[in-house]
């Protein structure tokens, strides 16, 4: 299989590039592609930048250009769910915008015209779970901020019961591949929980990214294996 992989920065870019084999890479513009072999599978990854505008264009260009099989939305998130813990890997079942109102006659978070969530591919879901690393599967919330205090976070607990987590790029990979009409799915290792107040979300972030994510991005790219 192929696999189209999107991710925002180069720090969750280089641990997915040194898992392949036999890779290259391209910079095109903005963009950097990595391609490579991965166990049974061919693996494009494409390094898009932050938020929805960066993940749209870099979703499309993976669309055009490589035609892969299937999208994923890789990278670290945000917890909702209070359950989840630093460096738990997450899936989710569906996306929905948390910062996108079009008035009356749509839901909150949803574009008008398309559909109030996006969905991502059971088989894949199905596939990710059942290897047995992923902690929690349900809904995750995209939008362009970071979350900094548990006030913010209620807000969106209030809006969308049963969250479990929130990134700025999902819901805009799933919608570019809902137009384009192609898998998608989404895996993300949590890096700050701004429902726990022992550290700021901020803080916890910093943590994160300076201990050894490449171990959570190594277990990410074990479940994509599982394909």
């Amino acid at each position: 299989m192929k696999i189209g992989i999107v991710v925002a920065m180069e720090k969750e870019f280089n641990p997915i590039v040194n898992s392949l084999e036999n890779s290259d890479f391209r910079v095109d513009g903005h963009f950097t592609f990595a391609w490579g072999n991965f166990g049974n599978h061919n693996v494009i990854a494409v390094r898009a930048g932050i938020g929805k505008v960066h993940a749209a264009l870099g979703t499309t260009m993976l669309i055009y250009h490589a035609r892969p099989d299937c999208i994923l939305s890789i990278g670290c998130s945000g917890a909702i769910d209070k359950a989840l813990n630093v460096g738990d890997i997450v899936c989710a079942d569906e996306v929905v915008y948390h910062d996108v109102w079009c008035g009356e006659g749509n839901d909150f978070g949803q574009v008008q015209g398309c559909p109030s969530r996006f969905s991502s591919s059971p088989k894949l879901c199905e596939k990710f779970t059942d290897c047995g690393e992923v902690k929690r599967s349900g809904l995750f919330v995209s939008g362009e901020f970071f979350i900094p205090t548990p006030e913010v976070l209620q807000r969106l607990n209030d809006r969308f019961c049963g969250a479990i987590a929130t990134d700025m790029e999902s819901a805009a990979v799933a919608q570019t591949c809902w137009i384009e009409d192609y898998p998608f799915a989404a895996l993300r290792v949590i890096s700050d929980t701004p429902c726990k107040p022992e550290l700021s979300p901020a803080a916890q972030y910093q943590q994160f990214w300076n201990d050894n994510p490449d171990e959570s991005f190594n277990r990410i790219m074990n479940i994509v294996k599982s394909i």
